[in-house]
């Protein structure tokens, strides 16, 4: 059943709510519609490229600000923000619920 459909090739479905309810691992669909929906609410950072794609071809350059998830070792996401000349990472402690800044 899908609960979210954005017109794109993803949906948000029942099974992956039950994944992130259980506390389960977000898959490459759930980071894909994420960066959907960030891409909706920012329109000119470029970036948001498939975190399964990238693992065949790596990720395509970009030329301005962008934000990126990048799946790490297949067992950690991290997202990167670029602006300007700075590049900013931000990893998820799963254990206590925070968000690092690196």
């Amino acid at each position: 059943m899908i609960i979210i459909n954005l017109g794109t090739k993803i949906s948000f479905t029942r099974k992956m709510e039950e994944c992130i309810v259980q506390g389960k691992w977000l898959t490459d669909e759930h980071i894909g519609l994420a960066q959907n929906l960030l891409k909706m609410e920012n329109p000119t950072l470029y970036g948001f490229q498939s975190s399964l794609l990238c693992q065949i071809d790596g990720f395509l350059e970009v030329k301005g600000d962008s934000i990126q998830i990048h799946n790490i070792n297949n067992n950690h996401w991290v997202t990167s923000h670029s602006r300007g000349d700075e590049i900013f990472f931000v990893t998820l402690n799963t254990m206590e619920g925070t968000f690092l800044l690196l």
